[in-house]
């Protein structure tokens, strides 16, 4: 297909070249086909990880598994541009691997899990091997890696970030970004213009702000996205946080968003710091976003006329005719669409999607990817497990004293649980062990006989984005059973956190014993256990102060 100049399209085509439509929100139409010829989208978001469970939603629901199918199958094919004049670019969120939408690739670990191996060269390949999968999938555009500083209290940042020190996240987020696009696909930093140091909430539900002046703020964040664009990032995401120092404006009696901000996203990132690239929106449906707006047309046009390229995941169903309408109606100049077109068309050729063709895999295909991934796994899991604290001397443990094993889950997540009964329980059973699983301590004689009928007590908590929704920690019975946790048993547990990094220094202070796993992977599995057994040395280095009060940039 011959890359197409706007003057062959219509403001309908242009506009639609300048939004990701979900794939799920296709569920919402009866006739598809229909659909898209009438509302041209240029850019189609693979979603599925709605819930953040890190598995693929559509495990849980069938007809959304064959929607995802239905969809991809055909924009892979170019079926739908055979409805429109350009063909779609596929575009997702995978901070964890492409197996969070798709089930057949892989999971890997997150990016403190990366950064806690201390090594540039393990952000490459985590970059390189899911933007592999991600393009097996007719993906090329990548919605990573998240670059923010963030504060210890966020809790929808907690695993996210490569780092609390900018000088390692500069490192890890030029060398992740380097290996998603030296495998052909668009890479983006987000969540620009960054985190607080001190911000506890979350822009999905509420107001977010960065406190900090101009100087402060570039010193801790701004360096690592300036670093970023300067190492060639095709993208960035601009997040629905209010940034005072850059743009104090106010409406309604709250600082604006920078998503909404021209001086932030166009004065400040485009011009001041030199971002060639496309700017895309965080999802347009937060709460942190939409409480600004009661008419949809005056915030579409304010997205647009910040500077914004493309609009991430629009909820009106007939958003190109509202857009039209903003643009027709001149609260929209037809200039900065023009440009944002024109970004989308030049990405789309620099990707290839005019002169390629997307084939689904054979088996055979998927089952090599996926065998790389988890082979990339196998190697940095034991350079990125942690010890936090390890002050006796249970580890490493041996085979004949352990018949007996009991795992205390402490959380809220089930995908977690079962991960730990599916992947860390054959551990220990392949050793000789018999395990036992329970979800509370639910007494102080329960603890006692815990202690007393096990040779080995491992408690593993999870804390982690959005699991559970709203501030991340423990509440009611899951918080006041650590009143009675190691109160027997001190000498025979290991405790383990699979999410937060913070959970060391938040619930467990007494630990003799205490891992930070950062993830629920296999392969991370694997090693913890071989760790434990001393069949391998678990020598990553968290890459976060433990400490939550303690200073910091």
């Amino acid at each position: 297909m011959k890359k197409v100049t706007l003057s062959e399209l219509t403001l309908r085509e242009k506009i639609g070249q300048t939004a990701a439509l979900r794939s799920n929100f296709l569920s919402k139409v009866e006739n598809v086909d229909e659909y898209m010829k009438n509302n041209p989208y240029g850019i189609l978001w693979t979603f599925g990880n709605i819930k953040m469970d890190f598995v693929n939603m559509a495990e849980e629901n069938a007809d959304d598994a064959a929607l995802n199918a239905d969809i991809y199958n055909r924009a892979r094919n170019k079926h739908f541009s055979t409805l429109m004049k350009v063909p779609f670019l596929g575009a997702m969120d995978a901070e964890r691997g492409c197996g969070s939408t798709f089930p057949y690739f892989s999971v890997t670990t997150s990016n403190t899990g990366i950064g806690s191996v201390g090594d540039s060269q393990a952000a490459y390949d985590h970059g390189k091997y899911i933007a592999s999968e991600v393009k097996a999938c007719g993906v090329k555009w990548l919605w990573s890696p998240v670059c923010d500083n963030p504060s210890p209290f966020c809790s929808v940042s907690l695993t996210r970030g490569f780092s609390d020190k900018p000088e390692v996240i500069t490192e890890m987020t030029n060398a992740y970004v380097k290996g998603i696009q030296a495998a052909g696909v668009a890479a983006t930093l987000k969540h620009f213009p960054g985190a607080d140091r001190d911000e506890y909430r979350d822009s999905h539900f509420s107001d977010y702000l960065i406190r900090q002046n101009l100087d402060e703020w570039y010193e801790r964040q701004g360096c690592v996205f300036q670093a970023g664009i300067d190492a060639g990032v095709e993208s960035i995401m601009v997040g629905h946080l209010a940034f005072p120092a850059a743009d104090d404006t106010k409406m309604n009696g709250k600082y604006l968003p920078a998503t909404l901000s021209r001086k932030i996203v166009t004065e400040l990132l485009k011009e001041k710091m030199g971002f060639k690239g496309i700017v895309i929106t965080d999802a347009v449906g937060m709460r942190g976003l939409t409480a600004m707006f009661t008419n949809s047309e005056d915030f579409y046009a304010a997205l647009y006329n910040a500077g914004n390229d493309v609009i991430l995941g629009p909820n009106h169903i007939d958003f190109i005719d509202i857009v039209e309408k903003a643009v027709l109606d001149g609260k929209i100049p037809v200039e900065r669409i023009d440009d944002a077109c024109q970004k989308v068309l030049d990405l789309k050729e620099k990707l290839g999607l005019f002169d390629e063709d997307y084939e689904p895999l054979t088996l055979e295909e998927r089952a090599r990817i996926k065998n790389d991934a988890v082979e990339m796994c196998r190697k940095y899991a034991p350079r990125s497990i942690s010890w936090m604290s390890r002050t006796n001397n249970l580890v490493p443990v041996k085979r004949e004293d352990i018949k007996k094993v009991q795992f205390v889950y402490i959380g809220y997540n089930q995908p977690v649980l079962d991960a730990v009964e599916k992947h860390l329980k054959p551990e220990f059973e392949k050793r000789g062990a018999t395990v036992s699983i329970c979800d509370q301590v639910k007494n102080e004689a329960h603890m006692k006989e815990i202690a007393e009928n096990n040779d080995l007590i491992l408690y593993i908590a999870h804390i982690a984005p959005h699991q559970p929704y709203g501030m991340g920690g423990f509440i009611l019975e899951k918080a006041t059973q650590f009143i009675n946790i190691l109160a027997y048993g001190e000498e025979k547990s290991i405790c383990i956190s699979t999410g937060s990094p913070f959970i060391y220094n938040d619930w467990f202070p007494a630990a003799k014993n205490f891992l930070n796993l950062y993830c629920i992977c296999p392969e991370y599995f694997e090693a913890l256990v071989a760790g434990i057994y001393g069949e391998c040395e678990l020598t990553g280095t968290c890459s976060f102060n433990a400490d939550p009060l303690a200073p910091r940039l």
